[in-house]
């Protein structure tokens, strides 16, 4: 599928407002690079920490966007409201939050947008991916400043991580007529009524509630299954990382989002360059498997089940012989070996984030050796294995007669 080509980052009424602040100061508004930041980081950070800088000259406050922006579910990405086609931004924020100070690494996202065009092409070039209506949304520019003290004296810490910027393309231009997205951390929500987004979705849809999920854990789990199982790709598919397109409460496709720190590829993957390398790292068939399990089962589903069961939709021993059929149904179309990443295990490895927290509330995964920085506590039951294995001889046995 044809994907349009994103806009460019910094748009007129920005340049406009710079070649006016530019002219000015008097100084050559080419020897710049624009950088948003976000207001509580220009307050509460960047006035203060880069005061030589702004002295001299080095950084320049060019003013306010004329466009309204408006936080997304990730505080500092931002979406503009004024234009929802327009990129939205991803800005550094030092504040620390699940184990992170939230800033973005000039060095590290320098190699970003072509970490993400590697992730894009593969996704892009792959028929089944776009059948299954799956996208990636590229973070396709970055931009951040090196030139302060912090930088100069080598330190390793967050100060190097507090003037920096995404620009991730927005969802919008994609959709087909009459689609709209919604994070697929929604579904697990309820309002101040008690009632669930995934039974008024249910509802609207016109579908049985088995249906329904059968279309979320297709555009869901088989596209990511697809790419840990064929290209030893894997990535954080956690809720908030996941954009839903929705027609009428169908759930009919999903956008990838946060590529470029958290996507990994195996040794048997696909080809990377000398500039992108750094997301090659030995993986495992349990390490493939773990995105499944801890991610989307563990991470997602089984609370999607809880809601469900809980509302009367859906029997959770039903929930889960969907998710079985579906995950069967990739494995028949015999294009990976599926049951080698062992999907169908009576259990598996509990990866615990608390206790990365805990051991860690600064830092708590190594970006550089994700995988080597995971905590695990016993295992647990796999809910899927018995239906999974159902399905998978229900089709064997059709295909046979």
């Amino acid at each position: 599928a044809a994907v349009p080509a994103p806009p460019p980052p910094i748009t007129e009424a920005v340049a406009g407002l710079w070649a006016e602040r530019a002219a000015a100061l008097d100084v050559d508004p080419e020897a710049y690079t624009l950088i948003p930041v976000h207001p509580w980081q220009w307050e509460h950070r960047i006035q203060v920490a880069f005061a030589p800088d702004l002295a001299a000259g080095r950084l320049v406050h060019v003013g306010e966007d004329p466009d309204a922006f408006t936080a997304m579910q990730a505080v500092r990405t931002l979406f503009n409201a004024s234009d929802p086609h327009a990129p939205q931004l991803k800005t550094a924020l030092s504040v620390q939050n699940m184990g992170f100070v939230r800033g973005l690494s000039p060095a590290y996202m320098s190699v970003t947008p072509a970490i993400n065009a590697v992730v894009a092409d593969l996704v892009d070039s792959d028929p089944l991916l776009a059948r299954w209506g799956f996208g990636v949304l590229r973070e396709y520019a970055s931009a951040g400043y090196t030139g302060d003290a912090f930088h100069a004296v080598g330190s390793k810490g967050p100060h190097t991580k507090m003037l920096a910027a995404l620009w991730r393309e927005s969802p919008l231009p994609r959709l087909a007529e009459g689609e709209r997205v919604m994070t697929m951390a929604a579904l697990l929500h309820r309002d101040g009524g008690g009632r669930s987004v995934a039974g008024a979705l249910v509802e609207r849809s016109g579908l049985t509630a088995a249906q329904w999920l059968h279309g979320v854990v297709t555009a869901y789990v088989t596209p990511l299954v697809h790419l840990a199982a064929a290209y030893s790709t894997v990535f954080m598919p956690h809720g908030e990382n996941i954009v839903l397109r929705l027609r009428e409460g169908r759930v009919t496709g999903a956008f990838l989002k946060d590529i470029g720190e958290e996507v990994v590829v195996g040794a048997d993957g696909v080809p990377l360059t000398e500039q992108t390398r750094r997301i090659r790292i030995d993986l495992t068939d349990e390490d493939l498997s773990l995105s499944f399990f801890t991610d989307m089962l563990d991470g997602v589903l089984r609370h999607l089940a809880d809601v469900m069961d809980a509302d009367a939709l859906l029997p959770a021993k039903e929930f889960y012989a969907v998710v079985g059929r579906v995950l069967a149904e990739y494995t028949a179309l015999g294009l990976a070996d599926v049951e080698r990443l062992g999907l169908d295990a009576e259990d598996f490895a509990h990866s615990c984030l608390n206790r990365l927290q805990l051991r860690n509330a600064t830092q708590m995964v190594d970006l550089t050796d994700p995988s080597g920085s995971l905590l695990y506590a016993g295992r647990l039951a796999n809910p899927v294995a018995a239906p999974l294995r159902r399905a998978l001889a229900e089709l064997r046995q059709d295909a046979a007669a």
